[in-house]
């Protein structure tokens, strides 16, 4: 692994000089979510366990050099969550888990909860198959993304 001058620099700092390499290589090798910028700079995100956060690092292009690394306070992963209750025929989608504030009649068997932003914290739907018109469902994971 190859690392920039910048990247030396910055690991003066306090809130860097802590991040031991081996967490960095761990980050590198064991990512659980990447974006690729539009300038071929490839961001990770892995939690290391030890001091319970994010460590976000940025590899050049090359794929090989480091170019940053620092604990990504506002870094969480989302993960949306599906839950069906087949003896009612209710289908309730959580998009995240920030705290609902308003919730919003769509139709009387659908439900939009808000957060204090507007941004949908979850759905509910009755009378689900009938609703949507799904008789099962499938999930499919997408790729890494690139940005």
């Amino acid at each position: 692994m190859k690392f920039t001058q910048y990247f030396f620099i910055t690991r003066e700092r306090d809130d860097r000089k802590d991040i031991k390499i081996e967490w960095i290589e761990f980050v590198y090798n064991n990512s659980v979510y990447e974006i690729i910028q539009t300038d071929g700079r490839i961001k990770r995100w892995t939690n290391i366990e030890e001091v319970e956060k994010y460590l976000r690092i940025i590899i050049l292009e090359n794929k090989e050099t480091m170019h940053n690394a620092f604990f990504d306070k506002s870094f969480k992963i989302l993960i949306m969550k599906i839950t069906n209750f087949e003896g009612t025929d209710t289908l309730l989608v959580y998009f995240n888990d920030n705290q609902i504030v308003e919730t919003k009649d769509i139709n009387e068997n659908t439900l939009l909860e808000l957060d204090a932003n507007g941004k949908v914290v979850s759905m509910t739907i009755e009378h689900a198959k009938n609703q949507t018109e799904i008789s099962s469902f499938t999930f499919n994971q997408v790729p890494k993304l690139t940005v």
